[in-house]
């Protein structure tokens, strides 16, 4: 590929005209940004192709503390990973009798009795007093079978149908399907609109007998004369995919993404931590594990955390809350997750007597189906129900996790490809992207299977999926925030940064053009480098993981090669060490067997640099080498112990005085199951094999 800027500007001007005129304003804000960055010398990130044995990094003129690892989604050592993922048959013993459409009817595909099914009717259920109870309301209304069409009451968020079935001469009722819908609450329009009054009121007021919307200055004139939108926020998450698998498994969705919405995507985004509740926790709540665990987590519950919802609630928002596996989401989390119902509407009721009674084809963990769809469908269906009923009037934030498809499959998310896809150009089509800013993350990539022992695996696990779709106006409203988020695509970013990001979407005027310049002064004068930045500011670029707060064992900054572990046996005490320190968890455990190191997997050393040239601490085989003496040497190691043949992953320093420090994380790399059930303490799940 040519290295002359001219002509890769013209490529990628061309290819930018193909995606039509509805994305001309963002085209012009690229090629201006695009233009900057050939000329200033700043190289400008493009997926390259991985070797086996090495992470290729950018040159060290960016002058970034972090590197962060150029990665080819179809990288040859993840070909064998890649295959076809069987598609399960939903419809087997769950026939499509029942389906609903947006404007609250419940309608009949066919007839019940052609599958068994006789006086069926519909109920109204709602939550009880905790997430995996429910309370049914009033009578079951029966069906008539002549009737195609039946209007659901905007009193009933969900219904359960029960038919009765005939078995061995026994009549007995089963429950068929469950459906949620999307109505308008008076509660939360009373609500919603005396906030907005208030809110109205108070940036209405003279400011020295000037009214606020007057004092601009002369440069935020022109972009803060657009008038004002109402902006919705829509957050989908897909749990455990990584930003390449995404590409890899979802190419319609990552294609309209890119060449129909003019999606940003940030390649430099990573976990924090290692399993979904702590890469997520920061995004809703700001804070860490360890710091809810000392504050707001203290009683037990979550409720009383800042979940960012409340912050939209308070601006006159409805706010909205899915997840399809409650037992392993946040609602549940260790059993100590949400006991009141958080948001204005609430899907988990419904998911989880989904799963409950309908759900099946269970292959590992986690239920693919639900009745006669994809439990990821009725995620996709809830956000279209959202969008539908607030009519493009209504303000709304709406949070949504998908776990059910991809928890347990590298692969599975092709099948989410296409209703996914379905689901954007709709949203486009009708016209709802226009007063909506749609995120699209995921947590981290997958942390279990036989792609964690290649280094390409390793990195992507710890590099999750992040793109953001903006409308017109809003690019063109809010210029330089949008500007900064490009700068950013390619910087070392963390779901902390996505909060801070969040609270701007909640707080435009935090990114008006006058605001964004004097943030930008308030944090190029700051000495420490906040643990998290909005987005739409400009990430440091001598921010490096200690500064974001990652765990050592997470970061992906430090260059780093594969090693051999053959005839190796300074890896052979690495591994030994973080056995021994595996089993010293186990002091005060004596139900948990002591383990013992079975065989290495794979190996990787991590640079004492940021550069990519080669480094002598690659060629040190031996534990009394002399140039351990001189210098610390960090490891990446993946391997497996007995009896429970568990495998981990985990990383562990040399020091110079002979001795190991191993990693606070540890992960594990295969499913444990019921191999510790003799424990309670979290913390030990997945080291220990019972007795």
């Amino acid at each position: 590929m040519t290295n002359d800027p001219g002509q890769i500007l013209h490529h990628c001007l061309r290819r930018s005209r193909k995606r039509g005129q509805n994305t001309a304003y963002f085209t012009a804000l690229q090629r201006n940004y695009l233009l900057f960055v050939l000329l200033s010398g700043v190289v400008v990130f493009k997926i390259g192709q991985l070797s086996n044995s090495s992470a290729s990094k950018r040159p060290r003129k960016d002058k970034m503390a972090c590197n962060i690892p150029v990665l080819n989604p179809f990288d040859k050592s993840m070909l064998p990973y890649n295959v076809i993922f069987q598609p399960p048959n939903c419809t087997a013993g769950h026939p499509n009798i029942f389906k609903t459409d947006l404007e609250s009817n419940l309608l009949q595909m066919e007839d019940p009795s052609n599958y068994g099914y006789f006086n069926c009717c519909y109920q109204n259920f709602i939550r009880g007093a905790s997430v995996t109870m429910i309370e049914l309301v009033g009578k079951c209304i029966p069906i008539n079978i002549k009737e195609r069409e039946i209007k659901i009451p905007e009193e009933m968020d969900f219904i359960r149908i029960d038919c009765s079935v005939i078995k061995n001469n026994i009549s007995a009722f089963k429950t068929v399907d469950l459906f949620g819908f999307v109505h308008l609450k008076q509660s939360v329009e009373e609500r919603a609109g005396k906030l907005i009054a208030i809110k109205g009121s108070i940036e209405s007021r003279p400011l020295n007998g000037i009214a606020e919307a007057a004092v601009v200055d002369s440069i935020t004139v022109k972009n803060d004369a657009i008038p004002d939108r109402k902006l919705n926020v829509v957050i989908l998450g897909i749990d455990s995919v990584s930003h390449m698998n995404f590409i890899r498994t979802m190419p319609l969705v990552h294609a309209y993404l890119m060449n129909n919405l003019s999606a940003i995507g940030l390649d430099g985004y990573v976990k924090v931590d290692e399993n979904t509740f702590p890469n997520l926790m920061p995004v809703l709540t700001g804070q860490s594990e360890d710091e809810l665990t000392y504050g707001c987590w203290k009683e037990k519950t979550l409720d009383n955390c800042d979940f960012i919802w409340k912050t939209f609630a308070d601006k006159g928002y409805r706010t909205a809350y899915g997840d399809d596996a409650i037992w392993m989401s946040m609602v549940m989390y260790n059993k100590h997750g949400l006991k009141d119902i958080p948001t204005d509407y609430y899907y988990p009721p419904l998911t989880h007597q989904l799963e409950k009674c309908v759900g099946h084809q269970r292959r590992v963990l986690t239920a693919l189906c639900y009745g006669s769809v994809l439990g990821f469908e009725v995620s996709l269906d809830f956000l279209q129900k959202m969008a539908f009923t607030m009519n493009k009037t209504r303000r709304y934030f709406q949070f949504s996790w998908t776990t059910g498809l991809t928890h347990d499959y590298l692969n599975a998310a092709k099948l989410g490809d296409k209703p996914l896809f379905e689901t954007l150009k709709w949203f486009r089509n009708e016209g709802y992207l226009e007063d909506t800013v749609l995120v699209l993350l995921s947590d981290n990539g997958l942390g279990w299977g036989n792609q964690t022992s290649t280094l390409q695996g390793k990195l992507e696990e710890r590099m999750p999926l992040l793109y953001f779709v903006f409308p017109d106006w809003f690019k063109e409203k809010y210029r330089p925030a949008v500007s900064n988020l490009l700068r950013n695509m390619n910087r070392l970013t963390t779901p902390f940064d996505l909060h801070e990001t969040l609270r701007d979407l909640a707080d435009l005027a935090n990114i008006s053009r006058g605001r964004v310049r004097d943030r930008q002064d308030e944090l190029s004068k700051q000495d420490k480098i906040p643990r998290g930045i909005s987005l739409f500011l400009p990430i440091p670029l001598h921010r490096n993981c200690l500064d974001a707060e990652i765990l050592e064992h997470y970061c992906v900054c430090r260059a780093v090669k594969s090693i051999e572990v053959e005839n190796n046996t300074l890896i052979d005490e690495a591994a030994r060490s973080v056995v021994d320190h595996i089993n010293d968890m186990f002091i005060r455990s004596p139900q948990c067997m002591t383990l013992s190191l079975r065989g290495i997997i794979s190996a990787q050393v991590f640079h004492s640099s940021n550069s990519g040239v080669e480094d002598v601490s690659e060629n040190i085989t031996r534990s009394d080498d002399p140039l351990l003496k001189s210098q610390e040497v960090t490891y990446g190691l993946s391997f497996s112990v007995l009896p429970s043949n568990a495998s981990f992953e985990a990383t562990t320093t040399h020091l110079m005085d002979g001795t190991w420090r191993v990693s606070r994380e540890i992960s594990r790399t295969n499913i444990y199951g019921n191999q510790s059930i003799c424990v309670a303490e979290h913390d030990l799940k997945k080291f220990c094999f019972c007795r």
